[in-house]
């Protein structure tokens, strides 16, 4: 993180950091200098894991969070956190690139870096025994209430 503040300080140039968790963020946070603008962004507002943008002055859009959305049958197996992720593992993507993921009933959510998307809509079609098939989500709300988070996706075929 050092390195990535030395960088930004000397070129004054756009850098994203892949996701953080909630302990890294935090140490980020104190870390950064007052004079530097640091977003963060999970792809919806109370994300968990998040990248880092430190964004130079007078900069537009900023962050490469894409969320990626698949529908499968929940009426013969139910999928979990655990089995997504664990998909997302075994096909070798690092858990930096990857946010937060979002199991719910028939719907799968993975909000990761942009330039992985392409690989896991390619490669991450079967999860358990359930065939998948992701997609970019361009139109999504997220809502969290206490105990589940709450996902609202108009899918946009790409």
């Amino acid at each position: 993180m050092k390195d990535q503040i030395r960088i930004f300080q000397k070129q004054n140039r756009l850098i994203m950091t892949y996701f953080l968790s909630i302990s890294e963020q935090a140490i980020l946070q104190n870390m950064v200098p007052k004079n530097i603008c640091v977003v963060f962004d999970g792809g919806y507002e109370n994300a968990e894991r998040k990248i880092a943008c430190f964004i130079p002055e007078g900069y537009e859009g900023f962050s490469d969070c894409v969320c990626l959305h698949a529908t499968y049958n929940s009426k013969f197996k139910t999928l979990t956190h655990s089995d997504l992720l664990g998909c997302l593992m075994h096909s070798g993507i690092e858990r930096s690139v990857i946010g937060d993921l979002i199991v719910q009933e028939d719907d799968l959510y993975i909000f990761c870096k942009e330039k992985i998307s392409k690989y896991i809509i390619d490669n991450c079609a079967q999860i358990g025994k359930c065939t998948v098939h992701f997609e970019v989500c361009l139109d999504y709300e997220i809502t969290k209430s206490k105990k589940k988070k709450y996902v609202s996706c108009a899918v946009v075929y790409v």
